[in-house]
């Protein structure tokens, strides 16, 4: 009887070992991360010597970044908040690529943060954000279309969009530059 009782416990045990690991597989992801990683020089580095990649916001699926999605790992050496004079000032201590500057901003109201020549060699993963759902675009606003770099994006370790070369140009215009970046 002990030996009877003993194996329906280890059967008991096992199929709840298996209803918890079938749980857990079928759970949906509850966190993304997205790393962004400079695979080309932007333009501008590419024909000067002074300043490289210049963002003026960061939308994903339509939706801006807010601060707390977003860890900067390289510091823009130019600006962290760069504004026109007269315009639209930067918030505190926010990046002026995810501060709360007006939607579709006037030229003068632009924000932007912006690195140097140099700061974002390609290898560099620039910036990572974090988002509850899985992202299916990513639009970025650059000031300029001369300050664009080509991205690899990697959502959780895994590579879903690598560009060879920047989507920018060496105009000056329009401003800003967006750029959306599909990868669903």
């Amino acid at each position: 009887m002990k030996r009877a009782l003993a194996l329906i416990a280890m059967l008991a045990s096992s199929a709840s070992a298996a209803a918890v690991a079938v749980t857990v597989a079928t759970k949906p992801k509850t966190e993304y991360t997205y790393d962004f990683i400079v695979n080309a020089p932007s333009p501008r580095e590419i024909s000067h010597d002074d300043y490289g990649i210049h963002i003026t916001d960061i939308r994903m699926d339509g939706t801006r970044v807010t601060p707390e999605q977003i860890e900067i790992l390289v510091e823009p050496g130019h600006a962290k908040c760069n504004s026109k004079e007269q315009g639209y000032e930067c918030d505190a201590d926010v990046y002026g690529m995810i501060d709360d500057e007006p939607p579709g901003p006037e030229y003068e109201d632009l924000t932007w943060s912006a690195w140097k020549d140099g700061e974002t060699p390609i290898g560099t993963k620039i910036f990572t954000i974090t988002s509850r759902n899985k992202v299916s675009q990513f639009t970025i606003d650059y000031f300029r279309p001369t300050y664009v770099p080509g991205f690899i994006i990697k959502e959780n370790g895994v590579e879903v969009l690598k560009e060879t070369e920047s989507s920018g140009s060496d105009e000056t215009e329009p401003t800003p530059k967006t750029i959306t970046y599909s990868i669903a």
